[in-house]
């Protein structure tokens, strides 16, 4: 059972497979799917059924951990990642309080990648309170 918690923001279930490969490289073991072996922390994420549309992805995140921190790699549907991941924050308060990190992974496109970044806060910054003298602490990585 882990002790710290991450979330991933990713734009599509490609980007999802890639991140998810790269922290098995670094370590990371894949949850395989059995709700008994699922850590009670991601519950929240089981999609329920039935679906008003059927062939809609499932909102199942990819879920990779270790001894120390289990990680959540979630897919937001391509540029819908910035509305969706607030939402998704929101609705389970515990995936934006009892986090010890979170993250996005977005495709810059044809966009400056500040401009980008701005974008993504402004839909972000509803769901965490950062104080003015600890914004320096949650500088982007571009």
């Amino acid at each position: 059972m882990a002790g710290q918690y991450a979330i991933l923001g990713v734009e599509g279930p490609h980007d999802q497979a890639f991140v998810s490969k790269i922290l098995q490289l670094m370590g990371f073991r894949e949850f395989k799917g059995k709700k008994s072996k699922l850590n009670p922390f991601w519950f929240q994420f089981i999609p329920t059924y039935p679906k008003k549309q059927l062939y809609v992805r499932v909102d199942m995140p990819s879920i990779l951990f270790t001894d120390d921190l289990s990680v959540a790699v979630y897919a937001g549907e391509g540029t819908n990642l910035k509305s969706r991941f607030p939402v998704l924050l929101r609705n389970h308060p515990p995936y934006h309080q009892d986090i010890s990190a979170f993250g996005i992974i977005a495709d810059a496109d044809d966009k400056e990648p500040r401009g980008l970044f701005r974008n993504i806060t402004k839909h972000l910054k509803s769901c965490f309170l950062i104080s003015r003298r600890n914004r320096e602490l949650h500088r982007p990585v571009l």
